[in-house]
């Protein structure tokens, strides 16, 4: 149980307790099981304070430090945790569900059996954490750092992980199923998560089709500084006419590696806009897609004055090909060319 002269201290306030904490370094402070929900406490020193089963809920612990302290089976659901350190804690079985911890330092702490659904450690430190066995579900680990992390045997149904770095990180027997399926199915690696769910759920994936293949635009192209205006204007009148532009920039000869990916772009498109003035730029991509995708519109343009290679002319009368256009500038490009384009497509030609 709790030291109740340490919780009545902590009750005074942040700056009586840590002062406190000054004054008195060689006592380890004992707040288990204590009730501090609902508490303003951002700032707190609880370093290497036993805080097991401890009731956080929805306490402002915002910057605190709980480096090394004992945080197992604790309550720290709706906290505000942002920019906290809990380098070396031990959170096992302690709950974070919808907790906001952006910012906050993680490393070599104990998350085993952790639930941490719906929580947020946006740009968070988790390197050579331990959340193995841990409900990742709803969690956002984008821009996160998990080098050398545990993930194994976690449920990660809904989980974010943009630019989350993964380095060593291990990552096995992942359950991408939410807790009410009457499935469990697995994988060992975080960034496939999301994408084998929707591969798996037939309904979803095909939701998902049908709206990528009803909005998305791909524009092809090698779009040099002097030309970015034409790029932005593209994107900016396609996206005001509610589609979803996506530019596919090569701002280096193709590669195999870029072949593929932009016809993997190109399968999901409704149709594609393939500038073709830098003979570097798409011809291998075109010749990848344009005759193995007749279900795809291709609209080729074409700086006025510039020379077409001449292998784009084996493309013309295809029915899914439309006439070459050649613009003038931006503002010929969208006033003229880009919506006669568009007419033609939306009424299947």
């Amino acid at each position: 149980m709790a030291n109740q002269n340490q919780v009545n201290l902590i009750e005074q306030g942040v700056e009586v307790w840590n002062h406190w904490r000054i004054q008195n370094p060689q006592i380890t402070p004992d707040l288990s099981s204590a009730y501090l929900s609902e508490c303003k406490l951002g700032g707190i020193n609880l370093s290497r304070s036993i805080l097991r089963n401890t009731n956080f809920f929805q306490s402002d612990l915002a910057g605190g430090r709980f480096d090394h302290a004992d945080l197992s089976g604790s309550n720290l659901n709706f906290c505000d945790l942002m920019g906290s350190s809990f380098v070396g804690a031990n959170l096992s079985s302690a709950t974070l569900m919808g907790t906001h911890a952006l910012q906050s330092n993680f490393h070599e702490a104990r998350l085993n059996e952790a639930v941490l659904t719906g929580a947020i450690f946006t740009q968070s430190n988790f390197r050579k954490a331990d959340l193995s066995g841990a409900y990742l579900t709803g969690v956002q680990f984008v821009g996160t750092i998990l080098e050398d992390a545990n993930i194994s045997g976690c449920n990660v149904y809904g989980i974010s992980v943009w630019d989350a770095r993964l380095e060593g990180c291990v990552q096995q027997d992942l359950v991408i199923t939410p807790d009410n399926s009457n499935e469990v199915v697995t994988v060992d690696n975080v960034t496939l998560a999301q994408f084998m769910y929707l591969i798996l759920n037939n309904e979803e994936l095909q939701h998902f089709v049908n709206t990528t293949s009803n909005k998305m635009i791909l524009i092809l192209g090698r779009f040099t500084e002097e030309r970015k205006r034409i790029l932005d204007s593209l994107r900016q009148e396609l996206r005001s006419l509610g589609y979803v532009p996506v530019i596919f920039d090569f701002k280096e000869p193709s590669k195999r590696n870029l072949t593929e990916t932009a016809s993997l772009l190109a399968h999901l498109a409704k149709f594609i806009i393939a500038d073709i003035t830098d003979p570097l730029s798409v011809p291998q991509e075109l010749q990848s897609i344009v005759p193995n995708l007749p279900s795809v519109p291709l609209v080729p343009i074409i700086s006025k004055g510039s020379p077409i290679y001449s292998l784009f002319e084996s493309y013309n009368g295809r029915p899914w090909v439309l006439p070459l256009e050649h613009y003038e500038s931006p503002e010929h490009l969208l006033k003229d060319i880009l919506p006669k384009a568009i007419r033609i497509i939306e009424k299947g030609r």
